[in-house]
């Protein structure tokens, strides 16, 4: 199966494309974090609650009294997710199964963050290309290169703005996966 680089277009990603290339272990893993995290505003619960009682008809007390894993279940598995949702899951699912990636990638980029949490005032060194090149090279020495691949990707699918010189490094790795 090839990894998740080479069943993403890199050019024209947004985080619904991430999340449609994501295999079905990590959709639930996704799901279950959103349901761990613990947000500020309780309203990306809130949210996914009623996407859920409106999908699968029944009241959102119900779906509150269900156990997580289900809801995670139904959230991931019936729910239509679209780019906004997407972008929470795969926030989700970085900030609570995978923190550590997240944590330590930050910090080899230099940016200030409280345990994986970038506040508004945030220092945001000028990234470049052999920057972001340098740090996801280190993370892979210490984590699994797709859970690297799908981090840095989605942080690309999400901001390409302030991540594009992630795109070149990702275009470089997924053409190096894909030769024989």
């Amino acid at each position: 199966m090839a990894g998740i680089l080479e069943r993403l277009d890199l050019d024209e990603l947004g985080p619904l494309d991430v999340w449609d290339a994501l295999d079905d272990e990590t959709k639930l893993q996704a799901g279950q974090s959103l349901f761990q995290h613990d947000w500020n505003d309780k309203s990306t619960k809130r949210d996914a609650i009623r996407a859920i009682a409106a999908t699968i008809r029944f009241r959102e007390v119900a779906v509150q009294k269900m156990q997580p894993e289900k809801r995670a279940q139904y959230l991931v598995q019936r729910v239509p997710i679209d780019d906004g949702f997407a972008s929470t899951l795969l926030m989700a699912l970085h900030m609570v199964a995978r923190r550590p990636l997240l944590v330590e990638f930050l910090d080899r980029i230099g940016v200030t963050h409280e345990d994986g949490l970038i506040s508004d005032g945030a220092d945001f060194p000028a990234l470049t290309e052999e920057t972001v090149e340098a740090a996801a090279d280190k993370l892979r020495s210490q984590h699994p290169d797709e859970q690297v691949d799908l981090y840095l990707a989605s942080l690309l699918a999400m901001d390409d703005d302030w991540w594009g010189p992630l795109r070149g490094p990702l275009k470089s790795r997924a053409g190096a996966s894909a030769s024989p």
